[in-house]
């Protein structure tokens, strides 16, 4: 403890300078005693200033404390003045040394003071009592020890007050250190430990002074001693600290002498009780009565301090009983909740190899090992780990022994019992540590992902692959083009080549749609039919298909293009007629080694226009000056610039119907531009175009204002115009306006210059406009939601459909792209993907439209899937916005 070296310094300097300075005092004027009270007393009055000090300096609870050590230091600085007083000092008064003794109760009850005041509120009130009960024990048992044995040596009613003073200096000191350990004072030189050190200097000087005797020497030594100790004990008192220790190993010292510190004192009563009793007439009755007095407070308090010990250890049995009841009800019920988990909870030791403290029973329907099997093996986790993750969740699993490792969340699969792969997202955090803070265990919750995964693979397949021919598409294509770029040496035997089916479109008009997309099947066959292995066949989309052939020079390429032509001339049989159906290619190779695979599939396209121009049914190698479409793309890029300012652009209006109700509940804007010198421009050409010259936010505003601007003056003037007022207007959305971060205070700006209800408004972005705004999207998003307008996720299907989408963006309808639902009624397993769709969308809250919906049997499937509104060619092509807006009516009226 801190202050044990101060005191070895003080009794060396007491024992080493001594006997000089009783020599030095005793040839001064008025003696060795008078020198050494005087000197106590100025020690005193010093005491009184740094504790004056130290309360002026402090706050609060400190301060407070502070203040009652003043008082007491201050009582005891009378107690010394009063001794110098009846020393028989020159031109002062003599006193009476009994007075001194009536200052004595003033230090106790202020010592008193400090301690409730140390104390109070900082405990609970059972400990709080408890603390006081002990310090009241210790400090009585230390007092009538020092008494009993102290008057042995006292000489005269001097030496019967010196008697009482050492005795409350001695249960002063007990008390404090009872005091200090209870509350945990952090064991250093700058908080009050450095009482307890003055405190036994002071006891030390008092005693050692009744063994000396009135002729005793030496005494101004002694009295040195005495003002060194109340120098030291009011440095400590000016320095009390509300601080705590939280050192485990100080804490359980601390405990363990609190504890043995009231049971030694009182075990010290019984025989002073018998002592007293026995000899009364050894003891003068200044003594005898306050020993009597403390040995009796000593006992009483002890007495009470086990009462209290029993009521609490009475009630801490009560509290434990409960919360053993308590436990038992929640460890029913927690197991009970486990056990109805989806997934596997867990607790386990970190490490690959660590032990399993439990599994739920979910285990065995996850992986086919009962919880036993699973407890028992602790490697049957890293055993299961299927190959392919192996060496990545190994090394994860290394990572969880860092100290800074909280938790991780991993997607992973394990390898079950009968040999099936099992996808898992394993959640887990930390939930023990050892001393040095590394994670001992954590806890976790081990969830199935296999009809995730599976809906994800399907999702991801559609992304890649042609819904309707199996064929790889464009995406899936570009990417392989771009790796046999790479791989091939420059590339110079890599050729794309561009399929067109020639004059497609009169198919489709005369045998339908069904028809067209049976001849789209059969000549994705024949295609494979005539290619290598090593070749990729991909539809591109409508009757446009291409091909990927490697490590073949131009005149291969070219043969693998008569092969194709050669396939498509036997005639196709559909529906019980001979169909004959020709085909134009054009052919691109990479040009010394240059170019992506962008540019070859634009060459080979050029090439394959070039084609047909000679002819159809013809293959032709790209050459520099192929470049007609692309003056044609020149032309209608020129004639965009000014088109909405010469009012060439308009809108038309496919209603969104309500299948079952047969009503429109919306309308989609559409725009349409009509150019004197190029005609009716389709949107698949403008559009591109639009975007790419960097005029798409003046057009989506263009329809935003035109659209909102036509609902509101319909809603009003219309015939139906109540009826209307429910009808929402959608409006699509580029990726170009929803990145540059204005759309939202451009919305807001037209809804109130229109007038038009926020809610009757729905803003249509792709998943495509979703991946390509890139960051703020989601604020973007969110943001125009607290207008009151919805979002659409448009296109559903037609990309990559990732359900983080649908998880994290604010959107409020899915509408399910035409490729879908194109072939519902032929493929059961598009009808599956499709009832899934369904399925996560009424989870999520999201309503459904199906787009491209063009056969009555689609929209039969439809309904039956869980589909109430579509829009498609079925219901109305895109027409003006009153006649978009009857449908239904026009109906029920024929």
């Amino acid at each position: 403890m801190p202050g044990i070296g101060l005191v070895a310094l003080g009794l060396a300097a007491a024992a080493v300078s001594g006997l000089a300075l009783n020599e030095a005092a005793a040839s001064l004027p008025y003696g060795v005693e008078r020198w050494g009270l005087l000197l106590r007393a100025g020690a005193a009055v010093a005491g009184v200033g740094l504790l004056a000090g130290g309360w002026l300096a402090s706050a609060g609870r400190e301060r407070n404390v502070r203040g009652w050590i003043l008082v007491a230091a201050a009582f005891w600085l009378a107690g010394e003045l009063l001794r110098m007083l009846s020393s028989g000092l020159p031109s002062v008064a003599p006193g009476d040394d009994t007075a001194a003794l009536m200052v004595l109760a003033g230090v106790v009850v202020a010592a008193a003071g400090s301690f409730v005041a140390a104390v109070r509120r900082r405990l609970p009130l059972a400990e709080e009592v408890a603390v006081h009960l002990d310090a009241l024990t210790v400090f009585a048992g230390c007092a009538a020890v020092t008494m009993v044995v102290g008057d042995w040596f006292a000489t005269g009613a001097r030496g019967t007050s010196v008697v009482l003073s050492s005795a409350v200096l001695v249960g002063t000191l007990g008390a404090t250190l009872v005091l200090a350990l209870a509350t945990r004072v952090p064991p250093r030189r700058d908080t009050h430990w450095l009482m307890l050190p003055g405190l036994v200097l002071l006891a030390i000087g008092y005693v050692a002074l009744l063994l000396a005797g009135p002729d005793g020497a030496p005494r101004f030594a002694l009295h040195a001693m005495v003002a060194m100790g109340t120098l030291v004990a009011c440095r400590g008192g000016a320095r009390w600290t509300a601080r705590e220790s939280d050192d485990p190993r100080y804490v359980g010292i601390s405990q363990r002498l609190r504890d043995a510190l009231p049971m030694a004192a009182a075990a010290l009563a019984p025989p002073l009780i018998l002592a007293v009793a026995l000899m009364p007439e050894s003891l003068p009755e200044l003594v005898r009565l306050p020993a009597a007095g403390a040995l009796a407070l000593s006992t009483l308090a002890a007495i009470a301090r086990q009462t209290l010990l029993v009521r609490h250890r009475g009630q801490a049995m009560e509290r434990e009983r409960r919360l053993m009841e308590e436990l038992r009800v929640a460890e029913t019920q927690y197991r009970s909740l486990v056990e109805r988990l989806p997934g596997a909870v867990y607790v386990a030791e970190v490490g690959e190899t660590g032990r399993w403290h439990f599994v739920s029973p979910k285990i065995e329907e996850l992986l086919g090992w009962s919880p036993e099997e699973w407890l028992a093996d602790p490697k049957l986790w890293e055993r299961s780990l299927h190959p392919a993750d192996r060496d990545r969740m190994l090394l994860a699993e290394g990572a969880t022994f860092e100290p800074g490792y909280r938790g991780s969340r991993w997607e992973y699969r394990l390898v079950a019992r009968d040999g099936r792969t099992v996808w898992v997202l394993d959640d887990e955090e930390v939930i023990a540590r050892d001393d040095s803070g590394r994670p001992r265990a954590v806890q976790g919750i081990m969830l199935d992902l296999g009809d995730r995964k599976r809906l994800e693979e399907q999702l991801r397949h559609q992304a890649l692959h042609d819904p309707l021919t199996g064929l790889p598409n464009r995406v899936l294509f570009t990417d392989r083009v771009t790796h046999a770029l790479t791989r091939r040496d420059a590339g110079l035997n890599t050729a794309v080549l561009f399929l067109d089916l020639d004059d497609f479109k009169t198919v489709n008009d005369s045998l339908g749609h069904a028809a067209g997309d049976e001849i789209l099947v059969r000549v994705a066959e024949r295609l494979l039919a005539v290619l290598r292995t090593e070749d990729t066949a991909c539809r591109l989309g409508g009757d446009e298909f291409a091909v990927l052939i490697e490590d073949a020079p131009a005149a291969g390429a070219a043969a693998a293009a008569e092969r194709i032509l050669a396939a498509l001339r036997p005639a196709f049989s559909v529906g019980g007629r001979e169909l004959a159906l020709r085909g134009s290619i054009g052919v691109a190779m990479r040009h010394e080694g240059k170019g992506t695979a962008e540019d070859l599939l634009r060459n080979a396209d050029t090439a394959m226009y070039a084609a047909k121009a000679l002819g159809k049914d013809r293959a032709a190698i790209f050459e520099p000056g192929m470049e007609q479409p692309v003056r044609r793309r020149l032309a209608v890029r020129n004639a965009l610039e000014s088109a909405m300012d010469r009012d060439e652009m308009f809108l038309v209006y496919q209603p969104v119907v309500d299948m079952v109700a047969n009503r429109a509940i919306g309308v989609e804007a559409l725009a349409r531009w009509r150019n004197p010198q190029l005609g009716d421009v389709p949107p698949t050409e403008f559009i591109p175009l639009v975007e790419e010259a960097g005029l798409i936010s003046r057009l989506g505003g263009w329809v935003l204002e035109v659209a909102c601007t036509a609902m509101t003056g319909e809603t009003v003037a219309g015939p139906s115009g109540r009826r209307n007022a429910r009808t929402r207007v959608s409006v699509n959305v580029s990726p170009h306006q929803l990145g540059a971060g204005q759309l939202q205070r451009q919305v807001a700006d037209v809804l109130e210059r229109t007038g038009l209800d926020p809610r009757r408004l729905m803003l249509e972005l792709t998943e495509s406009s979703l991946a390509a705004a890139g960051l703020g999207t989601e604020a973007e998003l969110r943001a125009l939601r607290e207008l009151g307008v919805s979002v659409a996720l448009d296109d559903f299907g037609s990309g990559y459909s990732s359900l983080e989408y649908l998880g994290r963006m604010p959107v409020d309808v899915l509408k399910v792209d035409r490729s879908l639902v194109e072939r519902i009624a032929e493929e059961p397993q598009r009808r599956e993907v499709l009832r899934a769709i369904a399925h996560i969308a009424a989870q999520l809250g999201l309503q459904t439209i199906a787009e491209g919906v063009e056969r009555p049997e689609q929209r039969e499937l439809l309904i039956e899937i869980g589909f109430r509104h579509a829009q498609g060619f079925l219901f109305s092509q895109p027409v003006d916005l009153p006649s978009a807006l009857a449908f239904g009516r026009r109906r029920r009226a024929a």
